[in-house]
């Protein structure tokens, strides 16, 4: 009985062990070679690898919350927004420890937010700004301390409450600094991105 806890417990360490490997080379690829659909698979085969109980495990489950996040956030580099939304939707649903993840929420945000300054319909961009807008609230409740969450928040409240004219020239003008805001990251390395 004894012998069969220890294969037990040294087959669950060797999957652990690769699995750390898994998104170990998922991050070296992001930060070091910067090839961001290399990392995006390396870091969905780490999460498909997932040892059984470790979402369950707040002591263990720290790599896999990296790993899903940098998913999500490479979605958004990638500019793969209906990919990253549907990602965004399901992840609460299998790892219920999200739901009370600030990033995971600054990150949501800032995915529907990216997908609604490129809708061409004005309702669906007010849609995709006042989901952003909620979504960079709950995040603010779980860390009233980030910058992000906050600047966002503010920026697209004032948005979506002037109406008219004024309305029309701050979205116009969030439009065109996003546009700018993509040029200078494209030349960022990815761990300043965010």
């Amino acid at each position: 009985m004894l012998a069969a806890l220890g294969v037990v417990i040294s087959l669950f360490l060797l999957q652990y062990a690769y699995w750390l490997y898994l998104i170990r080379q998922g991050n070296i690829t992001l930060q070091q070679e910067q090839q961001v659909s290399l990392a995006a698979s390396q870091y969905q085969k780490a999460v498909e690898w997932t040892p059984p109980l470790v979402g369950r495990i707040p002591g263990l489950r720290e790599p896999l919350r990296q790993a899903l996040l940098k998913q999500a956030q490479l979605f958004y580099l990638q500019e793969k927004l209906d990919q990253g939304l549907e990602f965004f939707q399901v992840l609460p649903s299998q790892y219920s420890f999200l739901e009370n993840d600030w990033e995971y929420h600054l990150w949501y945000g800032n995915t529907l937010f990216l997908r609604g300054i490129f809708q061409k319909d004005p309702q669906a961009l007010v849609n995709d700004l006042q989901g952003a807008l909620r979504e960079y609230q709950t995040a603010l409740e779980l860390n009233p301390a980030s910058w992000d969450a906050r600047f966002n928040y503010e920026f697209i409240k004032q948005a979506l409450v002037s109406e008219g004219k004024e309305g029309a020239q701050r979205l116009e003008l969030l439009l065109e600094e996003k546009a700018r805001d993509r040029r200078r990251q494209e030349k960022l390395p990815p761990e300043k991105i965010g």
